[in-house]
């Protein structure tokens, strides 16, 4: 049941994100979304490689099109959330101590197979 109510709990946090970045008003320039596209291009392709798939065969049974909008969705999407994020702990003075921070990124890298 643990499980169950962290997951819960995660569904509501994710909801409430989302919601804060969609209603915030942010103009993210040209230049910003496609450097980040650039970077989650880069790292779709690394994770088809590593599990011997083919990007090419990817790209062609989806159409490039598609996937390059896609990226540019999710692009847009990281970046509003870290400008919506960055506006708030500056509005609440929040911070992080360093042990705390490095604990957070430990954590996210050990979930996503990363030293």
């Amino acid at each position: 049941a643990k499980g169950v109510e962290q997951e819960n709990e995660m569904r509501k946090q994710r909801a409430l994100i989302a919601e804060a970045v969609k209603r915030a008003e942010v103009d993210v320039p040209e230049s910003m979304i496609q450097r980040e596209a650039a970077i989650l291009l880069e790292d779709v392709q690394n994770r088809f490689r590593s599990q011997g798939l083919s990007w090419e065969e990817f790209m062609d049974a989806q159409g490039r099109d598609a996937i390059v909008q896609n990226l540019r969705g999710e692009s847009l999407n990281r970046i509003k959330t870290s400008l919506t994020f960055g506006a708030v702990a500056r509005r609440e003075s929040l911070n992080v101590g360093e042990a705390e921070f490095s604990a957070q990124v430990a954590e996210i890298a050990l979930s996503r197979g990363m030293e």
